[in-house]
């Protein structure tokens, strides 16, 4: 066991000095303030309400604020201030009780789910983060991971902006830290070096978080150590926020929980604190669980290779410079190159798909098709106007419907355009079984370069010409 005193004693906190703001009790029963990483601070209270005002503060409005306070003889020192997200009141023969639950301002980020891409991979976490809390009222946050660009695909899907923080933060096994003492949002990401406190700690219980320890170790943290997963459970009248440091065994150690509390029939408050090594507070990677499976519709910003930028329906707007360039599965496509050669055009329409629960393994997959017709006919198409039909009873290739061939079912093959030119380098020749017809509508030439020429004229009229010309 082990004291360190501080040069000045702590005096307790008794309910006298204890103080509310936004209703008036008459004193308060109890309460309990919790805090722990990647939570919002939370505080559940019991007071007395003066008879006049029996439950008229059951019709509190939504996000009402409340304050916690203790008048010491330093001034007002904040316990808690959040926003109310529970509120009751109960009767008794001759009292009124009033019961509120509230959660520190982070609440806030953690109502209303959204979906929204963050594509630039040439922003950091900061960067990141601040576009999230942008909206919020008196945000403010300290980021302690390496501001380095992300280099990767960020999407927000079916999660609120505290999950999403919590999960991109959990990208550097950091935690979020919310700040219960502050109006409005106040967080940090990852462990602060602030100055060191030293308690006068009495009495304290050792637990060694073996499943912790195993958990992270297998999947998260393969060269975690085992003395970072031993936290000491401490008590101090001295009020601590969550990640102070403090010094014990003559190391370095760090608030990862606590709660302030005073019981009903009780009048002291009593503080306590989870600490542990900086190691220990290392957390688990979180996933977008609710990306897998899922596909994105978007529309075509750019292409190059195998590759297109899209902006997707979930975004209000996408800057084409800063998009993410997903790799997208051609048809009939192999990993060494060959197969078919079908990209996207600009503005088509396509589908961002993802198979699991991490970004990196999204890819982009085929345009969706507008047009309605018959199932029945399939067809390639650009939006260059040329298209291979296949239907039913024949394939036809076309060229903006200027030129035609049709392959029909029955072996018939019929070729029609402006002006159709056959060449061959040897020899052509041609076969029917039965007949052969050529017709033209003014004039039908047979002609050699060497100088010979049969003309059938519209006058019909058979013209033979060559240096010589022989009849049987």
């Amino acid at each position: 066991m082990e004291t360190n005193i501080n040069e000045k004693k702590i005096e307790p906190i008794d309910y006298r000095q204890i103080g509310i703001s936004t209703f008036e009790l008459e004193y308060i029963k109890s309460f309990k303030v919790e805090a722990s990483i990647n939570n919002h601070s939370s505080l559940d209270l019991v007071g007395i309400l003066p008879v006049d005002k029996k439950d008229d503060d059951i019709h509190t409005s939504n996000n009402t604020p409340i304050e916690v306070y203790a008048t010491t003889e330093e001034g007002k020192k904040t316990i808690f201030i959040g926003i109310i997200t529970e509120i009751k009141v109960k009767k008794f023969a001759e009292y009124y009780e009033l019961h509120i639950k509230a959660k520190s301002y982070t609440y806030l980020m953690d109502i209303r789910k959204k979906q929204r891409s963050f594509q630039n991979i040439n922003f950091d976490i900061n960067n990141l983060i601040g576009l999230i809390i942008k909206p919020y009222y008196k945000k403010a946050y300290n980021c302690y991971v390496d501001d380095e660009p992300l280099n990767r695909l960020w999407v927000q899907y079916n999660e609120t902006d505290w999950e999403f923080i919590k999960r991109i933060a959990s990208y550097y096994n950091a935690g979020i830290y919310a700040n219960n003492t502050l109006e409005g949002v106040h967080f940090f990401v990852d462990t602060p070096e602030l100055q060191r406190k030293n308690l006068e700690i009495n009495e304290y219980i050792a637990t060694k978080l073996i499943e912790d320890y195993d958990s992270i170790r297998e999947n998260d943290l393969p060269n975690a150590s085992e003395v970072n997963y031993i936290t000491y459970k401490v008590k101090s009248y001295e009020l601590l926020e969550l990640g102070d440091n403090i010094s014990f065994k003559n190391l370095q150690f760090y608030v990862s929980e606590f709660v302030y509390e005073i019981k009903d029939n009780e009048s002291i408050l009593e503080n306590t604190y989870v600490i542990r090594l900086k190691g220990g507070l290392k957390q688990k990677r979180l996933y977008g669980e609710n990306l897998a499976g899922v596909s994105l519709e978007g529309s075509v910003l750019a292409v190059t290779g195998d590759k297109i930028k899209v902006k997707l329906d979930i975004d209000q707007e996408q800057d084409s410079s800063t998009a993410y360039w997903f790799k997208y599965s051609t048809l009939a496509a192999s990993s060494d190159g060959s197969g078919w050669y079908f990209m996207p055009e600009i503005n088509d329409r396509v589908r961002v798909y993802f198979p699991a629960n991490d970004e990196k393994d999204a890819f982009a997959i085929s345009c969706i098709q507008q047009i309605k017709g018959d199932p029945e006919v399939k067809y390639i198409s650009t939006i260059y106007g040329k298209k291979v039909i296949f239907s039913k009873d024949s394939v036809t290739i076309t060229a903006n419907d200027n030129a035609t061939i049709v392959l029909g079912k029955g072996g018939g093959i019929s070729i029609s355009g402006g002006s159709i030119s056959v060449n061959a380098s040897e020899a052509i020749n041609l076969r029917a079984e039965n007949s052969i017809v050529i017709s033209g509508k003014d004039n039908v030439d047979i002609s050699c370069d060497k100088g010979g020429k049969v003309t059938l004229d519209s006058g019909g009229n058979i013209v033979l010409n060559g240096t010589k010309v022989k009849i049987n």
